[in-house]
């Protein structure tokens, strides 16, 4: 090996040597290998799942309008001028001051010349298989014309040819429990179509379709009913010629929606655009907040799946480079002999060098190329699972080399970082140590305990700080870096003085003491590995369990789940049309039943022009503490804190009605409170504004304001519809005459995102509001699903790695213990005690540190919202105890099997080399 370091001769002499020594340490490099693949496979997972849920944009231009250059779309305003954003979803009618006539054409604007144009339809019908009565969205288009590629794909059967045949979404298929061959009837036009094929829309929400040829049964209806129009939606078509941006606006001045492929792929400046929307990132999901507490930062580039398992890829490669470097410092103890043969034979230390650091590339290597299939693999399975747990079936799985390239380079840095610190050790040390198997003689360093307490006691100040007083994010991830750095640095000191305790213990956990106390530059780093996964993972689950406690985990619905609302804003008048509007409505969605509400106004009602003369408010009990005059009508800072704030209520303070209104506007189907209104008492859903069974209601009148106790009846409901239902006699006595508030829809199931877009299309049309409650989503239950499947993940793999780097650095102790006598049962309970000691030490320091950077987030998020305005929850912290418990008591269990596993019965002496 004499010559350059990276000479030809050289370097594949290294290449033969490092084969030969993986060859010779298959445990350990196997070990290795699998350790670097961990951050390899959650990378290439999170970049999979993120773009097969959000998708590239070349994949959404194409579910929305194929390969068309453009799609013009029928707002629905008729000729008049109208308002829209960058891609046509969000549009409205022009007001006066906002249209300039000298800009408007004289003619309304054709499609562009010699386009190729193909329509399209989408409606919102009832239709009925057997004794199945389904809401469905009836769509007319040529899918599979060249130009409607990408819209639509089909599934299996064929696509409709005639006007007499349909194809059908799975999901329609399965909630009408039928199949190809079976025959669908939609009775506003008396005809049935026969289903000969099953497609889906690219992007699937699991939406009820039918999909038909153009003409197929819209003109029929539009030509039958023109009021229908709102229900039944505009036409639009996909033309092969792309309109700039100039053409669009010309388009939008006579009510003409575009989607411009070119606008899209190239936006026009944000002030030609005259809606302009949010801008990149503006939006902040519930866990996009999470993840700027945790890491301190606002990142608008990435979406939360790929920030997310950045975060946990980057746990996992701190991971890797502490247990990877002592595995790599135990594999080079072990080939010690090897190391000094080739010194002696004239290696000089940068070839040494050399040769671990290819070690680790080719580990890394190997580690990257397990962990790409792995990820893979994984998200195969997930985008599978994902599909059949009734979520959207936006899903589609693809791996590209872009996806590839980052996971690759991830797993060869890894490797080759996790053998820099003893690779650079190991061509340090004199050939005649490492032919005699001696250890460094080098004495601990006392100056680095100190640092490490100063660093603890620095990050202590700091998120003391951060906790009562700056509300500065950084400091959060500045406080656990230093805590985190401190304690890594007092760990050899602290192995050592947890060995000085031996002599009190059983004898196999003194021996288990007594040698990770020698073996502290190996028993250090593991312990670190499992603390610093487990603070990643515990920090991140105690935010999740945090934020749902407050928002999703304490979600308030407006309306009982499966409710709708119209929604009548002026309390003097019942709208005109209301009861066609009610029978579009019935045709229209899978309606249970309708009932209409009727409520007392409040002071925030209007009445006509103005407000209303006679007015009724509830009084907060004095029990609450919030003031005896802390009525609804006070709507400022509370007196008392978040627990005298009044909760938005959607149809009025007081409600008149029996117990069947009772039901239907907060979920309350108690005989009790039926009986309460039966005896003529209010039932009130919120036990704040009750004491000693009676409720005061405040009346104010032209005349003045008087007060009125009822006897009353506490209910606490959640649902934030209402706050008081009293019997129609009960109301009369308080003088105020009763309106009609809202138009309630009983539905008998979870409406979809085209049904609730159509209603609030009719429902606006008519003048009048609409409220649809779409329940808690599963958002935050899958986050959390995902958080636990990645907690146990990473503290395990760093729990059982430990084990197994312990195990084999103290194979030759362990033969040793055999050769005088120990039994398999002493040989098993060291390797038990040993990785108990290991990863519930790590473990236990972990989810101390780890809720610490949570603690400091609910701190500043508490005071920072309180001082924002009134909090109807306190934001206070909430720790996860099914994971706390997994970390602490299954990963070191699992550990200890692990140790228990692999210590075999029968030991294998082999002759020493002399």
């Amino acid at each position: 090996m004499r010559g350059g370091v990276f000479s030809p001769p050289a370097v594949r002499a290294v290449c033969r040597l490092v084969l030969r020594w993986i060859s010779a340490t298959k445990g350990a490099s196997l070990a290795l290998a699998v350790m670097i693949s961990v951050p390899v496979a959650a990378t290439l997972l999170s970049d999979v799942l993120s773009d097969a849920q959000r998708g590239n944009p070349r994949r959404t231009i194409e579910q929305n309008i194929g390969q068309a250059a453009a799609r013009v779309t029928d707002a629905g305003f008729g000729d008049v001028p109208i308002l829209q954003n960058l891609d046509g979803t969000q549009l409205r009618a022009a007001l006066p001051a906002e249209v300039t006539p000298g800009h408007r054409h004289t003619a309304r604007p054709e499609l562009p010349p010699g386009a190729l144009v193909l329509t399209m339809t989408r409606s919102l019908l009832t239709t009925t298989t057997g004794a199945a009565r389904l809401s469905t969205q009836f769509q007319e288009l040529d899918y599979l014309h060249p130009l409607a590629r990408g819209i639509t794909e089909q599934v299996r059967g064929r696509a409709p040819k005639g006007p007499d045949e349909v194809a059908a979404s799975p999901e329609f298929l399965r909630r009408a429990g039928i199949d190809l061959g079976a025959t669908v009837a939609v009775p506003a036009a008396g005809r049935s179509f026969l289903v000969v094929g099953e497609a889906r829309p690219t992007r699937d929400h699991g939406e009820l379709v039918l999909f038909a040829q153009p003409g197929a049964l819209y003109e029929q209806l539009l030509r039958a009913a023109p009021a229908e129009a709102p229900r039944l939606g505009g036409r639009m078509w996909l033309v092969d010629k792309d309109i700039d941006w100039a053409g669009v606006l010309a388009a939008n001045e006579h009510g003409l929606a575009v989607y411009s492929r070119g606008a899209v792929q190239a936006p026009p400046p944000p002030e030609k655009i005259p809606l302009p929307g949010d801008p990149p990132g503006a939006y902040r999901s519930f866990h996009d907040l999470l993840i700027d507490d945790l890491t301190g930062g606002h990142d608008r580039s990435q979406s939360t799946g790929e920030r997310l398992g950045m975060l946990l890829a980057g746990i996992a490669v701190v991971q890797v480079i502490l247990l990877g470097g002592a595995m790599f410092a135990v594999g080079i103890r072990l080939g010690r002999r090897q190391l000094g043969a080739l010194a002696a034979n004239g290696a000089s230390g940068a070839q040494l060098v050399l040769l671990l650091l290819v070690w680790g590339l080719l580990l890394g290597l190997a580690g990257a190329v397990l962990g790409s299939l792995a990820g893979t693999g994984a998200a195969a399975v997930l985008i599978e699972v994902f599909l059949r747990f009734d979520l959207p079936q936006i899903w589609r799985f693809e791996v590209g080399l872009d996806d590839l390239l980052l996971p690759v380079a991830l797993g060869l840095f890894t490797g080759v970082a996790a053998a820099v610190v003893p690779a650079v050790r190991a061509g340090r040390t004199k050939a005649g140590q490492l032919l005699a198997e001696r250890r460094s003689d080098r004495r601990p360093s006392r100056v680095t305990p100190v640092l490490g307490g100063a660093l603890v006691f620095s990050g202590l100040a700091v998120a003391a700080a951060a906790a009562f007083f700056l509300d500065w994010r950084g400091l959060v991830p500045v406080a656990t870096v230093l805590i985190s750095v401190g304690l890594f640095c007092w760990f050899p000191a602290l192995v050592g003085r947890i060995a000085a305790l031996a002599p009190a213990l059983p004898v196999s956990v003194r021996i288990a003491l007594r040698e990770l106390g020698r073996h502290r530059a190996r028993s250090a780093p593991a312990i670190a590995a499992v603390m610093m996964v487990v603070i990643g993972t515990i920090a991140l689950d105690t935010l999740d369990a945090t934020r749902n406690a407050y928002t999703s985990g304490r979600y308030w619905p407006t309306l009982p789940d499966r409710h709708a609302a119209v929604l009548i804003a002026d309390a003097a008048d019942r709208p005109a049309g209301l009861a066609e509007l009610r029978d579009s409505l019935g045709e229209a969605l899978p309606v249970r039943s309708f009932a209409e509400v009727t409520a007392l106004p409040g002071a925030w009602d209007t009445c006509g022009a103005g407000g209303c003369p006679r007015t009724v408010e509830v009084a907060m009990a004095p029990s609450a503490g919030c003031g005896a005059d802390w009525t609804t009508r006070e709507q400022w800072l509370p007196p008392g804190g978040p627990d005298c704030v009044h909760h938005r209520r959607l149809l009025g303070a007081v409600v008149v009605g029996d117990a069947e209104l009772l039901r239907r506007v907060s979920g309350v189907a108690d005989p009790a409170a039926a009986a309460a209104l039966d005896r003529g008492e209010a039932v009130v859903l919120d036990s704040r504004y009750v004491q000693e069974g009676s409720t005061r209601f405040v009346v104010n009148t032209p005349q003045g304001s008087h007060e009125l106790s009822l006897p009353a009846m506490a209910v606490d409901s959640e649902v934030g519809s209402a706050l008081v239902v009293l019997p129609p006699r009960t109301a009369e006595r308080l003088g105020v005459p009763v309106s009609l508030r809202a138009l309630d829809i009983e539905l008998d199931r979870r409406l979809s995102g085209f049904e609730q877009d159509r209603i609030a299309e009719m429902v606006s049309a008519a003048g009048l509001g609409s409220y649809v409650e779409r329940g808690d989503t599963r958002e935050a239950a899958l986050f959390a699903l995902l958080l636990l499947a990645c907690t146990a993940l990473l503290s395990t793999t760093a729990a059982v790695t430990a084990t197994v780097l312990s195990l084999i650095d103290t194979q030759r102790h362990s033969i040793m213990l055999a050769t005088v006598g120990a039994t398999v049962r002493t040989r098993r309970a060291l390797a038990v005690a040993q990785s108990l000691i290991i990863s519930g030490l790590g473990s236990v320091l972990g989810v101390l540190v780890g809720i610490l950077p949570a603690a400091m987030i609910s701190a500043q998020g508490a005071r920072r919202m309180w001082r924002e305005g009134p909090v109807a929850l306190p934001y206070e912290l909430v720790l996860p105890w099914p994971v706390i418990g997994f970390v602490l008591v299954v990963v070191p269990a699992i550990a200890a099997l692990v140790a228990l596993a692999c210590v075999r019965g029968r030991v294998r002496i082999d002759r020493r080399h002399t």
